[in-house]
């Protein structure tokens, strides 16, 4: 029973990290996309694509540290990161496409859904790929 109240309790804590770093990642992607695109009037793809940069640098660093705590190879780890990514990219830029240039919705607020999509898929991806944890025999 012990056993069971610690298992809930990190997976709780786990969670309510990733959420948090996440929103941070939020916040530097939403930052850095209305920088491009709004004040210097970059292409939303293309401004997309720099702000993806800059968020995926800055989200590795804080799950690999703080959601994951992770003593992993790093280079194996970076990469299945960056490949994580590069799919929920395609899905985001596939959104934005959609949604932006197709049919003509808001801006922010398509990029804004967007990104609670991609947060939630790169949950999945980083917890049951890149920071896998290897199961101990007890």
């Amino acid at each position: 029973m012990l056993k069971n109240i610690k298992d809930r309790s990190k997976k709780n804590r786990e969670l309510i990290v990733y959420l948090v770093c996440g929103f941070l990642t939020f916040v530097v992607s939403m930052i850095a996309y209305a920088l491009l695109s709004e004040v210097f009037k970059i292409n939303v793809l293309v401004a997309n694509i720099i702000t993806w940069i800059i968020a995926v640098y800055f989200a590795f660093s804080v799950n690999r540290k703080f959601v994951f705590k992770s003593n992993g190879n790093f280079t194996s780890e970076l990469i299945q990161f960056y490949l994580g990514r590069v799919v929920t990219l395609v899905v985001e830029q596939a959104m934005l496409y959609i949604f932006i240039i197709r049919l003509m919705f808001n801006n922010m607020a398509i990029k804004s859904i967007a990104q609670v999509v991609i947060i939630i898929l790169n949950y999945i991806i980083s917890k049951f790929i890149v920071f896998k944890k290897e199961k101990s025999s007890e």
